[in-house]
């Protein structure tokens, strides 16, 4: 089973919960801030920023995927 594919089929349909709409609203507005004084630092850490969250949510898709395994086999 190839999870990237799995991950790749799924995760526009992931439900966005709250927490995670609070630390966007958050990060959002301090790279808003960012942007006006060092556009040049904003784009890095945004990039950055987006990098590291995708991955987490990997890291929480294939964990979710082997906790069903791990139950279910």
């Amino acid at each position: 089973m190839d999870l990237s594919v799995i991950y790749n089929t799924f995760e526009d349909d992931i439900d966005v919960i709250e927490d995670t709409t609070a630390a966007d609203n958050a990060v959002s507005s301090l790279l808003a801030s960012l942007k006006e004084k060092d556009p040049e630092l904003f784009f890095d850490l945004d990039s950055a920023i987006g990098a590291l969250a995708r991955a987490y949510q990997k890291q929480g898709f294939c964990g979710g995927i082997a906790a069903y395994n791990a139950i279910t086999l």
